[in-house]
């Protein structure tokens, strides 16, 4: 279904999805897990979290459902949430890329250490990708919050020089400015 969503096809991957759940399925949560996903790319928040609520009860010990709806709150804005639903899906073994997510949360709640140990994490996974950009600016801008300018700058530099197509997203461009700004300021101190 990701590739139907991708191309802006959601009613056919919606349809897809429900047809889905009618067939005897040993893994429905990760059909729950995909409607999620294309209602939270159609911008529908409620159905969103409705299918990434039932992906979690479906298999409590599966970190999938908890991702699905952590991304769902995190879109939404409700950072708490967000947080809460990643822990859960940290604690049930998901990778880099739920860590990842979770920095950006983090530096969205204002936890601005926790973004940076969440990025730490996430660093063990491919950071060639485009995927990692926005969670490498979130912890570069927590860096510069609790007064780590330089290691922001080698993050920031490194990223750009592994996925050169970064220094394009705003996200990440806005932490360029953030860091730039203060090792102004910084310089002006002395």
């Amino acid at each position: 279904m990701g590739l139907m969503t991708s191309a802006g096809q959601i009613d056919d991957a919606r349809r897809a999805g429900i047809n889905a759940l009618k067939q005897p399925l040993e893994s429905t949560k990760e059909v729950f897990v995909a409607l999620a996903q294309v209602e939270l790319h159609a911008d529908n928040f409620g159905l969103a979290t409705s299918y990434a609520q039932r992906a979690v009860e479906a298999d409590r010990q599966w970190f999938g459902g908890y991702t699905a709806l952590g991304e769902v709150y995190l879109s939404e804005g409700k950072y708490t949430e967000s947080v809460d639903a990643l822990e859960a899906a940290l604690d049930r073994r998901a990778g880099a890329d739920v860590a990842a997510s979770l920095s950006i949360a983090y530096r969205e709640a204002h936890r601005y250490q926790d973004s940076v140990s969440a990025m730490q994490t996430a660093l063990k996974g491919d950071m060639r990708t485009l995927r990692y950009t926005k969670a490498v600016a979130a912890a570069a801008y927590s860096l510069v919050q609790i007064g780590e300018v330089p290691a922001a700058r080698d993050l920031l530099a490194k990223h750009a020089k592994l996925v050169p197509a970064a220094k394009e997203d705003p996200y990440f461009l806005h932490s360029v400015k953030v860091v730039a700004d203060a090792m102004k300021a910084a310089k002006a101190k002395e």
